[in-house]
């Protein structure tokens, strides 16, 4: 869905081409999203997958405007959760959003099969994935490269059989 969006907006600004390595270069100026919007979009986006697997997902948002780079802010989130709803063995996946100053703190909190700390240092690695994942392996490694290019914060901590938190720290843009 972001992938189409970033698509879609470079094809109609007349940017198509330019967008380099796919890791939010398309866009970097902040612009101001109402927290509400994200939260519907992810809800939008991942509730019925959700549902057909069987989890519990929940999006809590706080009220508020920050001012994010949009489509790299969305692209975090979006792969944050998808990794949560699909390869997290989750029953319940909470989603939280809340604005700091202009910027946002989001959290992805699930109760799912969890990692290992020695998982949790690898996982960002570009190719890495969980053994049965149907993935390529690079959902977290552009979740990094984002936060790098935009300067989020992210940190996660997982347990094994208790499940993971991935928090990203935005700060507002330019």
């Amino acid at each position: 869905y972001v992938d189409q969006l970033a698509r879609t907006y470079a094809t109609e600004t007349g940017i198509e081409g330019q967008t380099g390595t796919g890791t939010g270069d398309v866009d970097t100026t902040a612009e101001p999203i109402p927290t509400t919007l994200l939260g519907d979009s992810l809800a939008q986006m991942f509730g019925d997958e959700a549902r057909r697997r069987g989890i519990e997902l929940s999006v809590r948002c706080r009220d508020g405007t920050v001012s994010l780079p949009a489509l790299a802010a969305m692209r975090v989130m979006s792969n944050l959760v998808a990794n949560a709803v699909q390869h997290g063995g989750a029953r319940r996946v909470l989603v939280a959003l809340r604005p700091r100053g202009r910027g946002l703190r989001f959290e992805v909190h699930d109760d799912g099969t969890g990692m290992t700390e020695r998982e949790v240092d690898r996982a960002f690695e570009r190719g890495r994935k969980s053994a049965g994942s149907g993935g390529c392996g690079l959902g977290l490694a552009i979740v990094r490269e984002l936060s790098t290019v935009h300067g989020f914060e992210v940190r996660m901590a997982s347990r094994p059989g208790r499940g993971t938190r991935a928090v990203v720290d935005m700060p507002a843009g330019n």
